[in-house]
């Protein structure tokens, strides 16, 4: 009888170290996933905030041309695309502010860029301008 315990002191340790080190691999993958959640968090965080920052700067910019509005068609040839504006926020954003107009009105294209640890990031937005007789108003986003 005494053979039979020694064997058995051994398999139960063995089975408490394997549990031991499955138990500590579904840890790191759950400390894994985590970290991957967090990463995509942060990448939204900042996509939004590009798009926050060229939506403001098209609202700028769209205000500045509607104050303008009769001397736009000597600064802007039909068909070229001519940049209006360019600058930094205060937290490092690139904005650059494109007006192109058309036969009917003016696109306004606004590009957010960051360059954050080599790696750009930027988002745009579109906006058409109509000619109307009063001036320029603001028709509609474009995709």
């Amino acid at each position: 009888m005494r053979m039979g315990l020694s064997e058995e002191r051994g398999s139960a340790s063995f089975f408490a170290l394997c549990f031991l080190g499955a138990s500590i691999l579904m840890a790191l993958g759950l400390l894994h996933i985590a970290r991957q959640g967090e990463a995509a968090i942060g990448y939204h965080e900042m996509e939004v905030q590009l798009r926050l920052d060229a939506e403001g700067a098209m609202e700028k910019a769209i205000a500045g041309l509607a104050s303008k509005s009769f001397e736009l068609d000597a600064e802007l040839p039909v068909g070229e695309e001519v940049l209006l504006q360019e600058e930094e926020n205060e937290r490092g954003i690139n904005i650059r502010t494109v007006a192109k107009r058309a036969e009917g009105g003016i696109f306004l294209i606004v590009i957010a860029a960051t360059s954050k640890d080599s790696a750009l990031a930027f988002k745009s937005v579109q906006c058409f301008l109509e000619k109307k007789e009063e001036g320029y108003v603001w028709r509609c986003w474009l995709p």
